[in-house]
């Protein structure tokens, strides 16, 4: 399983100059702005690069190789599963890192609890769309799931707009006990996309 992540990470390392550079961007206009949150949205690009590693596995060929090798399907999936959590764990590290950093030298002002806070949300939502995402490129591959993808960015925006307009208001009790729940609530849905993604592996013809 460790050669099946490398091997994701190698196929990924043709991507790093623009991610390091877009990480860069989104680094300095958070400091013009002040805000924090730009920051921590670096997570989630590093964490959708999982979906890039089935493109270059479709180009080679490799599902059907791997039919070769000493390797289960459990395992092929697994590795891909454990390739999005390291992308996710990297990426919230270094920008939690970086951010600390930007504070301890005067770059960026606010509370500082607020930043990781941040960084964990968007963590957190990068691994619940990799959980909605992963069993659709499974079951239609890339390019027949990009509109899927759209929609599932889109639902959460969508939903937050109708719930402002709605004027319901949370206590914060109630907001805070959200922040807590959802990254536990993620995690369930990861668990879960990893089960179905492997049902649907398992019954495909390579």
């Amino acid at each position: 399983m460790k050669g099946l992540i490398l091997k994701d990470f190698y196929n990924l390392s043709t991507v790093w100059k623009t991610l390091l550079a877009l990480a860069v961007f989104y680094i300095i206009y958070g400091i013009f702005m002040d805000s924090s949150f730009m920051i921590s949205m670096m997570v989630m690009i590093f964490a959708l690069q999982v979906v890039s590693a089935f493109t270059y596995d479709k180009l080679s060929g490799f599902d059907a190789y791997a039919a070769t090798l000493c390797v289960s399907r459990r395992q092929v999936v697994g590795a891909r599963y454990l390739t999005a959590l390291l992308l996710l764990g990297v990426s919230a590290v270094a920008a939690a890192a970086g951010g600390l950093v930007l504070y301890g030298i005067g770059k960026l002002s606010g509370d500082l609890s607020a930043m990781l806070i941040s960084i964990l949300s968007v963590a957190a939502l990068g691994l619940f769309f990799n959980a909605a995402i992963l069993p659709l490129v499974y079951k239609f591959g890339v390019e027949k799931s990009r509109l899927m993808m759209f929609a599932i960015f889109s639902l959460p925006v969508v939903g937050l707009m109708l719930f402002i307009r709605s004027g319901i208001e949370l206590s914060e009790q109630a907001a805070t006990a959200a922040v807590i729940a959802f990254p536990f609530i993620a995690i369930a849905a990861f668990a879960l996309s990893y089960m179905i993604s492997l049902r649907i592996y398992a019954t495909r013809e390579l």
